[in-house]
């Protein structure tokens, strides 16, 4: 990872401290993707360990990229994801941006627009 430039490829990791240690135990990135116009895409992909698995990680490191890319144009990801990997499906339908999803082969392509963010929500009275 020593090419991060946040456009063609950023990564972000997860670490733990053990002591005097750092231990990795997640990360995500995104990497560029060849487009036949103008739109900047990148793939993006995210690992967590099993042990941090369940606890929001995914979501959050997820978020953080997004928002890297979007500062560096990105205007839109895109995840291959096996079909049968319900917890990487939901943190990207969780994630609150626009989807689309098809079915091949037991493969999930997803396609997400990376809007700019909005202003927060209020909050009710």
């Amino acid at each position: 990872m020593t090419s991060t430039d946040f456009t063609h490829f950023a990564g972000l990791l997860a670490v733990v401290n053990q002591g005097a240690d750092e231990t990795v135990i997640g990360g995500a990135s995104y990497t560029a993707l060849p487009t036949t116009n103008d739109t900047l895409a990148a793939e993006v992909a995210f690992t967590i360990e099993e042990d941090y698995q369940g606890q929001g990680l995914a979501g959050q490191l997820f978020a953080m990229l997004a928002d890297i890319a979007r500062q560096h144009g990105i205007q839109r990801f895109e995840a291959e994801v096996l079909a049968g990997n319900a917890p990487m499906l939901k943190v990207f339908e969780r994630s609150g941006l626009p989807l689309a999803k098809t079915r091949d082969a037991g493969v999930t392509h997803i396609v997400m627009d990376l809007l700019p963010a909005g202003p927060e929500p209020e909050a009710a009275p």
